[in-house]
């Protein structure tokens, strides 16, 4: 475990990719003059259309809901996002980008993918296969842990 790198340094390199990314994708929401955060859930909803729900995007974006449900409102009356009940349970609305968010989409989508290439640069992809899979691995072990001390 000496490689490991430790809690605060984890945390460290956790919050400079969290700033950084929102550095990166900070012209997006400019370009289209929508707030940042709608910006992102616009791409979370676009990029995780199996996880569509107001409380999918709290629970994942780590985001409270009262944030998620002002920007959900203006992303519908801004026509970019549309809700629609969910078969079987009328109490769910599925979020889902409209057409007219197309543009917003791509552009922003160009723009992570730029981040990504951004945070690969110098590795080869049999690194960026193993740095995938141990990213996987510690994923799972979080949420045993999480659920141990639930």
């Amino acid at each position: 475990m000496e490689n490991f790198p430790t809690a605060a340094k984890l945390h460290t390199h956790a919050k400079r990719f969290m700033d950084a990314y929102s550095a990166a994708m900070q012209p997006l929401s400019r370009e289209f003059a929508i707030p940042q955060t709608a910006a992102e859930i616009l791409l979370f909803l676009a990029n995780n259309p199996e996880n569509s729900t107001a409380k999918e995007i709290c629970t994942m974006r780590h985001l409270k809901p009262g944030i998620v449900s002002l920007h959900v409102d203006t992303l519908a009356t801004l026509g970019l996002l549309e809700r629609k009940s969910v078969p079987g349970d009328r109490r769910k609305l599925r979020l889902v980008p409209t057409e007219k968010a197309g543009a917003i989409i791509a552009r922003g989508r160009a723009m992570q993918e730029a981040f990504a290439k951004t945070l690969s640069e110098g590795l080869r992809e049999e690194e960026l296969a193993c740095f995938a899979r141990c990213m996987e691995t510690i994923s799972q072990n979080l949420e045993r842990a999480a659920a141990k001390n639930a």
